[in-house]
């Protein structure tokens, strides 16, 4: 059974658009055949747009293969179709528990919570900075391939866990293959990360 994986962000332009793709490309050198990655918008200011053209700059700029799209906007229907909801920032994580159907809950997720990280993924459509943009959306979208394939620190998956009970990672997204590579008990920094957590 295919595991299908959804980036949001407010537009689906810039940096759910950037996290799909850096996905699949990701996916397809582990050859994970068996997950999915798509990407949808919140809201309808940029339906029918394609990519923004500061993301395919730094896509092209970093040899990740992207094709022509057009963003669509999520409902709660579409969104039961997925395993994994992950938004970009806390405005997104809020419109999602506003916008899903309470069973489905378990399944959102902050970016960078995968990476051990409690902050937002910046939008570069204000900021400007797609660089900076593509630096987070590669450390998250790299944890998830961990998270995938079983080697993730155990303070990771606990912090999934606490922050969302992360139903879907008790089995079929584990894949059965848990490794212990770091310790249960682990240091938090100033910035509440767990610190073995700052390599992902």
């Amino acid at each position: 059974m295919t595991v299908k994986i959804l980036f949001v962000c407010h537009g689906n332009i810039c940096r759910s658009p950037m996290a799909e793709f850096v996905m699949k490309h990701l996916l397809a050198k582990a050859g994970r055949g068996d997950v999915s990655a798509e990407s949808a918008a919140l809201h309808s200011d940029e339906l029918g747009s394609d990519i923004h053209s500061g993301t395919r700059r730094v896509l092209t700029r970093h040899g990740i293969p992207f094709e022509p799209r057009r963003a669509w906007l999520l409902d709660a229907a579409k969104a039961s179709e997925y395993d994994l909801i992950v938004g970009m920032d806390s405005y997104n994580m809020a419109d999602l528990r506003r916008l899903v159907y309470p069973d489905d809950r378990p399944k959102l997720h902050r970016m960078l919570e995968f990476a051990g990280v409690a902050r937002d993924v910046a939008d570069p459509w204000y900021t400007g900075d797609f660089d900076a943009t593509y630096a987070d959306v590669e450390s998250g979208c790299a944890a998830i391939l961990r998270l995938l394939d079983g080697n993730a620190p155990k303070c990771a998956k606990s912090r999934l866990q606490s922050v969302g009970n992360f139903g879907i990672l008790s089995t079929p997204f584990w894949k059965s293959k848990e490794k212990n590579i770091h310790a249960d008990n682990q240091s938090v920094d100033s910035q509440g990360t767990p610190s073995s957590c700052n390599s992902f």
